[in-house]
């Protein structure tokens, strides 16, 4: 590995990151912005004459043509990127959003924007030298293990770590991050400064159990899930992208607790979702705010119940209230019998309800007993779905069913039933399309 040491005026570092010639890459970033103060006080301490510290980067064309990120390599190149910054990424926006007035310092006593400077003063700014270490022939992996030794000092944690790793989903996590935090911070799950990567990590867990509700999410979960093929990712954010924009946000509006109590409620929304993923069923398009709404209220109940509302036995054979099952999330006795608890206290029951409002919803036609007699001889006294007999019409065991659900624009007319066995019915209604899924 081969280095350059260099120098350039605070005057070009701004203009060629205006310009796009220098990449920050957010794996190589540990807070997603500096707070307005760190930034009076580093651009404060450069006008005071103090040293604005070293900045690391790679450079673009020169770096390993075997690499196996070498696509990313050419991407920086073809869009016309010089340097990947690899340490410097906060000095470096700081440094041009002064120069561009975007927030005042303190200098000789007062508190001035950049052009309310003198023009001596700005001239001795921008002149300012900044150093620079410029990386030779470097892989992508190796740039990570520079900016990780850079850091050393000060402990990184575990999502900061996991930002900075090889994996293809680095980047893709981050960028959804700066997607939605605003409508995050709004709904109080994000911080708007995003500490110590926490917005990314809460995403991150997220994804776990969308993936696989099966599996206790920690820290070696999360490692694991943060090494997703490329095929994975993209699927896995399409569902993740629907969660967070849709589904948090419905639920919020019903669900009564805050404050940390709402954290534990979207990770229990999480596991119920990915749940529903994985055993394919899909609530109707026209439920969709009965069924969300039911999980909140249901959800709330159990949170704030006692044991004996609310059994939950583990394979050891003691009751244990739920609360106690979310404060030991991380104990493999315990995570099992949170999940179940969700599923048989929480999901079924909202699936069942939204599934009674559903059917509340059907026009008086559907429910007279002359339409029932009438499909009943169009149908020559069969079940067309599951080839039964069907001896008497008017028994419960049999229900008129939409052919074409009315959510999927289905006429409610007579041309459109059919009368068939109620649990072919109940299963063919819990498959119709979900309108959470990503457009």
């Amino acid at each position: 590995m081969q280095i350059r040491k260099e120098s350039i005026t605070i005057r070009d570092l701004t203009t060629k990151f205006e310009d796009n010639k220098i990449k920050n890459c957010l794996s190589f970033q540990r807070q997603a912005c500096w707070k307005e103060s760190s930034e009076v006080s580093y651009v404060s301490g450069i006008a005071a004459n103090r040293y604005p510290g070293v900045l690391l980067a790679a450079d673009v064309n020169e770096c390993s043509s075997n690499d196996y990120y070498s696509d990313f390599w050419k991407d920086l190149s073809d869009n016309g990127y010089e340097l990947l910054s690899i340490d410097g990424n906060n000095r470096t926006t700081t440094l041009s959003r002064f120069v561009n007035n975007e927030f005042k310092i303190k200098f000789h006593g007062k508190r001035l924007y950049f052009n309310e400077m003198s023009p001596d003063d700005q001239e001795h700014f921008l002149n300012r030298e900044v150093d620079v270490v410029v990386h030779l022939d470097v892989s992508r992996e190796e740039c990570t293990a520079i900016f990780l030794e850079h850091n050393e000092s000060e402990k990184l944690r575990p999502q900061e770590k996991r930002n900075a790793m090889l994996y293809k989903i680095s980047p893709v996590n981050r960028e959804f991050e700066l997607r939605v935090r605003n409508r995050m911070v709004d709904l109080k799950l994000f911080k708007q400064d995003n500490p110590f990567r926490k917005n990314d990590e809460m995403l991150l867990w997220l994804l776990c159990y969308l993936e696989d509700y099966t599996k206790m999410t920690n820290k070696k979960r999360l490692d694991e899930v943060w090494s997703l093929n490329e095929v994975e990712i993209r699927s896995d954010y399409n569902r993740l992208k629907s969660f967070v924009t849709k589904v948090i946000p419905d639920f919020l509006s019903y669900f009564k607790f805050k404050g940390a109590s709402t954290e534990i409620a979207i990770r229990d929304l999480a596991i119920m979702f990915g749940y529903l993923h994985s055993n394919d069923i899909k609530p109707s398009r026209a439920t969709t705010s009965v069924f969300i709404g039911g999980l909140a209220k249901k959800l709330f109940k159990l949170m704030k119940s006692h044991q004996e509302e609310f059994p939950n036995e583990l394979k050891d054979g003691t009751n244990v209230p739920y609360s106690t099952l979310v404060e030991r999330h991380q104990d493999a006795l315990y995570f099992p019998a949170r999940v179940e608890a969700l599923i048989k206290y929480v999901l079924k029951p909202a699936l069942e309800d939204a599934q009674e409002s559903k059917s509340a919803e059907r026009s008086n036609l559907a429910s007279q007993k002359s339409t029932r007699y009438e499909l009943w001889k169009t149908q020559s006294f069969v079940c067309p779905a599951t080839k039964k007999d069907i001896a008497d019409p008017l028994s419960p065991e049999w229900e008129v069913d939409h052919v074409i659900p009315l959510e999927e624009g289905g006429p409610d007319e007579l041309e459109n039933f059919q009368l068939v066995c109620k649990d072919y019915n109940r299963s063919k209604g819990a498959n119709i399309e979900y309108t959470l899924d990503p457009a």
